[in-house]
């Protein structure tokens, strides 16, 4: 958490990703953090071109992950990560997760500086465990979407942004 809300110094930043990798590797990439880091350490792995991990913690049918409540039939997301379902089996608060798929995986960060509503970056991250992703966002002025899809060696980008908008577009690896 205190690297996604900039706590640190430049020169502690590299330190504490380390750190967190190391706590990642003991739990054999499994998620092993409360609600507010889950919140924030799909993105933070994202943000240092870690999304292949953060994809394999997600999807990983065994327990803990979210892979693994999808495993055992539910859609919708446990009061808490456990190995069975407890009283509520409805809770938003883990829900972040779809933030992560729109924004890293689909790529669309609409209004990145918080300064302009018309601004939008089409930056999605590709992943070597999928084929394709798409997401939309409901902006304001409009529908906008990013999809892509991988054929062959290449990667087809396509992206839809209502008139009067402006970004840029730049896909991660």
């Amino acid at each position: 958490m205190a690297i996604y809300y900039n706590l640190f110094t430049d020169d502690e930043i590299p330190v504490a990703f380390d750190r967190l990798l190391e706590f990642i590797n003991a739990t054999d990439e499994h998620l092993d953090t409360g609600v507010l880091g889950a919140r924030v350490m799909f993105h933070v792995l994202s943000s240092f071109g870690y999304s292949d991990l953060a994809l394999k913690m997600i999807v990983r049918p065994d327990f803990p992950s979210y892979g693994y409540i999808v495993s055992k039939g539910f859609n919708t997301l446990w009061e808490r990560i456990a190995p069975e379902p407890y009283d509520s089996v409805n809770h938003h608060f883990w829900g972040d997760i779809t933030a992560w798929f729109v924004k890293i995986l689909a790529g669309i960060d609409y209004n990145p500086t918080i300064c302009d509503l018309t601004h939008i970056d089409i930056k999605p991250h590709i992943v070597a465990d999928l084929a394709d992703a798409a997401a939309y966002y409901d902006s304001n002025f409009g529908r906008i979407e990013s999809s892509w899809v991988k054929e062959n060696d290449c990667v087809k980008l396509t992206v839809k942004i209502p008139n009067g908008m402006h970004g840029v577009i730049a896909p991660q690896n």
